[in-house]
């Protein structure tokens, strides 16, 4: 089996909707509280005056089956 992580790093306001649809559905879907969901999109404030740091790592893994 092989796993590879890729990170993605975004720094501009743009990317703020990404977090923030996240957290809307995870909250929808009843995985996380209203309370924790808004405090995720609490950086949306920072984003208004040009400070965002936003990591996005990707997984992928691969394996073979054995024979």
């Amino acid at each position: 089996m092989t796993v590879r992580v890729r990170t993605t790093v975004l720094t501009w306001p743009e990317a703020v909707p990404l977090p923030t649809g996240r957290a809307e559905a995870a909250c929808g879907a009843g995985a996380v509280t209203r309370a924790q969901a808004d405090g995720w999109t609490a950086g949306r404030r920072r984003a208004e005056t040009g400070r965002v740091f936003l990591t996005v790592p990707m997984f992928v893994a691969a394996a073979t089956a054995p024979r």
